[in-house]
């Protein structure tokens, strides 16, 4: 409290008192630390000086905003011929010691000290504890915590020429509120599907019903909380601005230019036992476009302007689509012509209560072409190797399509933190830019297990090294050996190991920074037969190498690559001669000349969560006849996936895959062989070869023996689609609902000659399930999954059920 004691006393004074007075002399008192000269100064009173009441007043509250006092008054001692006699006389502020807390768990003290305005050694204002305690609360309610009582106490503890005390708040912060009811009042429109159809005939206390439930849609991460709803969140102070924006792009996309939230409250409902969240808004009317009318425009024709903008007269205003067609439709048009600095400036004139006249103005300005790229934040990759997957160069005219192109390829390398990579532009002049490439780099190399699991079949897999951007030149490299979990029953040959496999494989996609590919491996492999593990009763080792080239491609466009490999490689086969006669027709030894062609096309954003694009891959081999060797057949395999945004941060998934092996007539009186193991096999993980198929055990799909085991087919068919929601982006994960169907025949006509389909999707072996997917630094991909098999495999007539999979490293 503040006391301002002026002198007016007596009745005398008060009748003869002059508008101002001579200060005969000013006097200081109750100041310890702070010394009389200084507050002399700040209260600009002096001795001789002539002085009102409004000076008074001034040197009090030049006082009071020094911080240092809790208390000034200003007293009258008397009065003198050469005039009065005053004294100041204050009482300092303590000064702060330690903020204490108590009873805090769900705001750590690190979180409260930093919120809260204070330090140590600062003079504690009266209004310090009021003010803090005010800012504790209102942390407290932004994280859902309305009903928390905070109370505070200064404890001397040094009473010496500075006054020292502590603060310490008690804090009972109660329970973590729920919110039981969203109200939002203004709401007169429909909205969704259902409640805007009129002719579904619905009351229309139903219709309001649905459409503010898909108002309340629109808040992702304000929810009530129900029984069913049992894992919505409390309030959360961000998250509610951030919905608010939700809602308020969702009536803009509507249709409601005009729409404003008015205001938004939160409070405790004692009733409720919980929130109410409360938000008032102005929905405005309806718009949909009329006319569209365009000026400044010398390079493109209006039709065309038209075309691209793709708005018609008629269509519902909508804020994001109407941004799109403009930002990026139009004006890529004139950027991706160098006029970078072109300005679509659009202006709205309301007609009627429900239509819009859209303008535009365009200034066009000059063309822009770059001066120099710069490469920043690249410590290992060298700078080669990123400068070759840009499409745009030095010199160049600016174009906005080609430099979203070069991100792609950067973000397909995998190098990189996708979050990162951003391009910046630099103006130079008016007709020259520089671009700033920033990225962070991240780890693409793998030692990753490469182990698969089952309930039923246990572990299987191996151990690989593998180095994806080797010495920062882009080359991959990669070491390899796996060992299976069980012994060979053929035990006399030496075999230790169920599956044993050692390789070593080389790459450089782009040799000599060329659009040229070339590669070689080299690799050993025993597979010993076993009951769990693999299906063919006998063990065979591989021996053998390739060598590889391919091509960037231009046409049909640059997504296309194709390349070649040519592998010669010798197959052994060990086991009981009659078992060998049923599988392999007594064949103890062949040697397998093949080239294969492989075509790609790939236009995914990302490598490891591919958001948008697809990837087409044709797989055909050759082996044998001209080429010479034991096995002859052709073979040729397609797989087609998709990747498809859809609401929030999901996205779909498709896969199709099929493929068929047929045996080369090679004339009579020659040996023709086709490998069990080229043959399709399906089922399981799919680890360490095969094709997965989730919710029934390894290899188990396709033709199977008297004794029940599998032997592979030559057609293969499967369709697989996956719903994906991303955790993380650095480092990857997601989890996804699964539901795929697949099949392997000892048939490679899916045909008849009527042209009626031989298989159709109830044929196929169906699952549905759950998983998850990790990428880890140094380790690669690690996933499980849950899936459930529709399906009978045993003849039991009963569905598969639940298997689970753990997926290391593919």
């Amino acid at each position: 409290m503040i006391r301002f004691i002026l002198f007016i006393i007596t009745s005398f004074l008060i009748a003869q008192a002059p508008p101002s007075f001579t200060l005969k002399e000013v006097n200081v008192e109750g100041n310890q630390a702070t010394s009389d000269n200084m507050i002399l100064y700040t209260s600009g009173l002096k001795n001789g000086q002539k002085a009102s009441t409004e000076d008074f007043r001034r040197a009090v509250k030049r006082l009071w905003e020094l911080g240092v006092f809790s208390n000034i008054d200003i007293h009258f001692d008397g009065e003198t011929p050469d005039g009065i006699l005053i004294t100041i006389e204050v009482e300092e502020s303590p000064v702060l010691g330690e903020v204490i807390f108590i009873g805090n768990k769900k705001l750590k003290d690190k979180k409260l000290k930093e919120e809260l305005a204070y330090h140590r050694g600062m003079r504690i204002k009266p209004n310090f504890t009021t003010k803090n305690i005010n800012q504790i609360k209102k942390l407290y309610m932004e994280d859902g915590y309305f009903n928390a009582k905070i109370t505070a106490e200064s404890i001397i503890v040094d009473k010496g020429e500075d006054q020292k005390n502590d603060i310490v708040f008690t804090i009972n912060e109660g329970k973590k509120l729920k919110i039981k009811d969203i109200i939002i009042s203004g709401h007169e429109n429909n909205f969704g599907w259902a409640a805007t159809k009129s002719w579904i005939p619905l009351p229309k206390s139903i219709r309001r019903k649905l459409s503010l439930s898909k108002l309340r849609w629109q808040l992702k991460d304000t929810k009530i909380r129900t029984w069913w709803r049992f894992w919505a969140s409390a309030y959360d102070s961000k998250k509610f601005q951030e919905d608010l924006n939700s809602l308020n792009k969702y009536y803009r996309d509507e249709g409601y230019r005009d729409f404003t939230i008015l205001s938004d409250t939160v409070f405790y409902e004692p009733k409720k036992r919980g929130l109410v969240v409360k938000i008032n808004v102005d929905e405005g009317n309806k718009y949909k476009f009329r006319n569209f009318t365009w000026e400044g425009h010398s390079l493109y024709e209006t039709d065309i302007l038209d075309n691209t903008l793709n708005l018609q007269s008629g269509d519902t205003f909508s804020k994001s689509g109407f941004d799109e067609a403009v930002y990026q439709n139009v004006q890529s048009l004139y950027m991706d012509r160098g006029y970078l600095y072109s300005n679509i400036e659009p202006s709205f004139t309301p007609i009627g209560d429900d239509s819009l006249d859209v303008h535009f103005s365009i200034t066009e300005n000059n063309q822009v072409y770059i001066r120099n790229i710069n490469i920043y934040g690249n410590e290992k990759t060298r700078e080669n190797v990123i400068r070759r997957e840009l499409d745009v160069f030095p010199g160049d005219l600016f174009r906005r399509t080609l430099l979203q192109r070069s991100m792609r390829k950067l973000h397909v390398l995998n190098y990189f933190d996708p979050t990162s990579l951003s391009p910046n532009v630099v103006p130079v002049d008016e007709d020259e830019i520089d671009l700033d490439i920033s990225l962070s780099e991240k780890s693409s190399d793998k030692a990753s297990a490469n182990i698969g699991f089952t309930g039923i079949y246990g572990m299987t897999g191996g151990a690989n090294i593998e180095f994806n951007n080797f010495l920062g030149m882009g080359q991959m490299l990669s070491l390899g050996f796996d060992v299976g979990t069980q012994v060979s029953v053929y035990n006399n040959y030496g075999t230790p190991g169920k599956y044993e496999s050692v390789h070593l494989r080389f790459v450089d996609p782009m040799f000599r920074d060329t659009p040229n590919r070339i590669g070689f491996s080299l690799f050993y492999t025993f597979r010993g037969q076993g009951n769990s593990y693999y299906f063919y009763p006998f063990d065979m080792l591989t021996r053998g190498g390739s060598i590889q080239w391919g091509r960037r491609m231009k046409w049909p466009d640059d997504y296309f690559r194709s390349r070649w490999e040519f592998t010669i490689q010798q197959r052994v086969y060990m086991g009981d001669d009659d078992v060998l006669n049923d599988y392999v027709g007594n064949v103890r030894k062949t040697t397998g000349i093949q080239i294969a062609q492989i075509l790609t096309r790939d236009s995914r954003d990302r490598a490891e969560f591919p958001t948008q694009g697809s990837t087409a891959t044709l797989v055909s081999t050759f082996s044998g006849g001209a080429l010479g060797g034991d096995e002859n057949f052709h073979k040729h395999v397609l797989t087609l996936d998709w990747y498809t945004p859809t609401f929030w941060k999901f996205i779909l998934t498709s896969q199709i895959k099929m493929g068929t092996i047929r045996m080369l007539n090679v004339g009579d009186g020659k040996f023709s062989y086709i490998s069990p193991y080229e043959r399709f096999i399906m089922g399981g993980n799919g680890i360490p070869y095969g094709t997965m198929l989730r919710g029934y055990p390894d290899n188990a799909i396709g033709p199977l023996t008297s004794q029940g085991r599998g032997i592979g087919g030559n057609t293969i068919l499967k369709y697989t689609n996956e719903f994906r929601f991303p955790f993380s982006e650095n480092p990857v994960v997601y989890a996804m609902l699964f539901a795929e169907a697949g099949g392997v025949w000892n048939d490679s006509r899916l045909m008849h000659s009527l042209g009626f389909p031989r298989r159709n999707p109830i044929e196929l072996k169906r699952s549905a399930g759950i998983g998850i997917r990790f990428f880890m630094p140094m380790i690669g991909q690690l996933g499980f999954d849950m899936g459930y098999g529709f399906d009978d495999i045993t003849g039991d007539g009963e569905p598969q059920g639940w298997e689970y999979t753990i997926i290391f490293g593919r």
